[in-house]
């Protein structure tokens, strides 16, 4: 199992514990720190019931994709990746996307 901060900037919001993947999809579970309060807003549900990270609605609210990186806690000096895509679902379960670049919001 990997553990790893998801930060906004300085900001630790959330550990995500990897235990699964199915590429480009990892899978694990989520244990959110107590910074996590203040962007819970910026998911919104789906019809299955699942919350999805508003990437747009986390921008608005001061953090760009730029800032939205995955630190490894087992090994701080390894180059970050960032989440540009985060699923929160029953009981802790989480289901993520990740790369090496930022998420471009603005495709065109």
């Amino acid at each position: 199992m990997t553990r790893d901060r998801w930060m906004l900037g300085d900001l630790h919001v959330a550990t995500l514990v990897w235990e699964d993947g199915d590429f480009p999809w990892a899978y694990g579970r989520i244990e959110p720190s107590p910074a996590f309060a203040g962007i819970e807003r910026c998911f919104v549900p789906s019809a299955s019931g699942d919350r999805w990270l508003d990437d747009e609605a986390l921008a608005g609210a001061g953090h760009p994709p730029s800032s939205s990186r995955l630190v490894g806690e087992d090994d701080a000096d390894a180059d970050a990746v960032y989440l540009h895509t985060l699923v929160l679902r029953d009981r802790g379960a989480a289901s993520w996307r990740c790369g090496p670049e930022p998420l471009d919001l603005d495709p065109g």
